[in-house]
C-alpha cells in the first residue's frame, strides 16, 4: 500500500478486474478495456512535450508492452494485478515510491494523469499525488538550504571519521527505539518496564533523561546548529552513564566532539561520504536512510544488524498530533510551547532557526 492513496481490495468479477475502497466499488479493466487503457496511457506517453507524464492507475498485464519501449514516465500502481516488471518507473511500494522521490532533481516535471475509473475518489487520488510531489519539493529545497553546511561539517568532521569505529561494533540488540514524536508521552510506563539496551534519537535524550533512562547510544543526524539544543545540561551524563554515539558522517561538529563513552559512524548516500567510503573506510556499514529522519536511520541501523531482534518502538511518529510536532520535554517542545505567548511562539522560532541557519550557510 502506497501512502496517502485509498487502500483498495482487489479481486476479480465476472472476467473485470475490481478494487473496493470502503464504500466505493471502482472496476478498472476488462480483458478488452485493458488494452484500451493501455492505448490511453501510450497517448499520454507519446504526447509528452516538456513534462514527465505521471499515472496512476492499478497495474495489469496489459500495461506490460508500456515497459518494453524507453519511454519518460512513471506509473504509480496502488495495486498489482499482475507480476509487475522489474523496471524503476512503475513505483508499487514505499522502497520504490521513496527511490523516485530521492531521484527527482530540481528540473524535473511532471503532468499527472488520473484513470477516470477512481470516478469520485479522484480529488484524494490527486491529493495524496499533490503530497507525494511536495516530498520531493522539500527534499530539494533542504538539499539546497544545507548544502554548503555539509560541505563544512564533512572537512570538520573529516580527521575523527578517519578512525570511528564502524556501526557494527553495536554488538548488543536493543530492546526498545526511542523516538521523540507526541506520542512518547504515553510509553514512557512500557519503556521503563523494559529490560535491555534503548537507543534513542538525540531529540528524545532529555525526555529520557528526565526519567531516569539511560540509553546505550543515542543517535545524531541533523547538520544545523539546533541539534546542540538536545543536549543542553547533559554533557556531564553521557561518560557517567556510558552512552555512545551513532553520529552521520555530516553531523553537527560540535557534537562530534563531545565526551560520549564510545562514538560509532558509518557509510551514509551523501556523494562526499561515499567517496571518502571508498577511498579510505570501505569498512563502514553502508545505511541508506530515504525519509531523511532520525528514526528513519535507527530503523535503517536496527534492520542491518538486528533483522530479527523483536524491538520495541517509541514516538515515531511522522507527524503532528494537536498541531505538536515532538514530545514533553523535548528541547523542541520547551521553545516551541512550554514558553510560548504573543511574542515568542512557532513563527518567530522557525524564523530565529532559519536566521541562524543562513549565517552558517553563507
Amino acid at each position: 500500500m502506497l501512502p496517502g492513496l485509498p487502500q483498495l481490495t482487489p479481486h476479480h468479477e465476472d472476467g473485470k478486474m475490481v478494487c473496493l475502497a470502503g464504500e466505493h466499488k471502482l472496476v478498472f479493466y476488462s480483458s478488452r478495456s485493458g488494452i484500451r487503457d493501455r492505448r490511453l496511457l501510450s497517448s499520454w506517453i507519446a504526447g509528452a512535450a516538456e513534462k514527465i507524464p505521471l499515472i496512476v492507475a492499478p497495474y495489469c498485464e496489459s500495461f506490460a508492452p508500456l515497459f518494453a519501449k524507453k519511454q519518460p514516465f512513471y506509473l504509480i500502481a496502488p495495486v498489482l494485478f499482475s507480476p509487475p516488471p522489474d523496471d524503476p518507473r512503475l513505483i508499487a511500494s514505499q522502497e520504490s515510491l521513496e527511490t523516485f522521490i530521492n531521484n527527482i532533481t530540481a528540473d524535473d516535471k511532471f503532468h499527472v494523469h488520473i484513470l477516470p475509473q477512481w470516478q469520485e475518489l479522484k480529488g484524494v487520488v490527486a491529493g495524496a499525488v499533490a503530497e507525494i510531489l511536495k516530498r520531493a519539493a522539500i527534499r530539494l529545497k533542504t538539499i539546497r538550504h544545507f548544502a554548503r553546511l555539509w560541505q563544512t561539517n564533512f572537512q570538520t568532521n573529516y580527521p575523527q571519521l578517519r578512525d570511528l569505529p564502524d556501526i557494527r561494533q553495536l554488538r548488543t540488540p536493543p530492546s526498545a527505539l526511542v523516538m521523540a514524536g507526541p506520542s512518547l508521552d504515553l510509553k514512557i510506563r512500557e519503556l521503563r518496564q523494559l529490560t535491555g539496551a534503548i537507543w534513542c534519537a538525540d531529540t528524545a535524550l532529555p525526555v529520557l533523561v528526565h526519567y531516569r533512562l539511560f540509553p546505550q547510544v543515542v543517535f545524531s543526524i541533523d547538520a544545523g546548529f539546533a541539534s546542540l539544543e538536545h543536549f543542553c545540561g547533559l554533557v556531564a551524563k553521557l561518560p557517567w552513564h556510558k552512552i555512545g554515539l551513532v553520529a552521520d558522517p555530516l553531523c553537527q561538529p560540535a557534537i562530534l566532539r563531545m565526551p560520549f563513552a564510545k562514538k560509532y559512524t558509518y557509510a551514509s548516500s551523501h556523494p562526499l561520504v561515499q567517496e571518502f567510503a571508498v577511498r579510505e573506510r570501505p569498512d563502514l556499514t553502508e545505511i541508506k536512510n530515504p525519509s531523511g529522519d532520525v528514526g528513519g536511520l535507527m530503523l535503517a541501523v536496527k534492520a542491518a544488524l538486528f533483522p530479527q531482534s523483536p524491538t520495541f518502538i517509541a514516538g515515531y511518529d511522522r507527524g503532528h498530533r494537536r498541531h505538536i510536532s515532538h514530545a514533553r520535554g523535548t528541547a523542541y517542545f520547551q521553545r516551541g510551547f512550554w514558553r510560548t505567548c504573543r511574542i515568542f511562539n512557532v513563527e518567530t522560532y522557525s524564523l530565529k532557526l532559519s536566521q541562524r541557519y543562513g549565517a552558517a550557510t553563507s
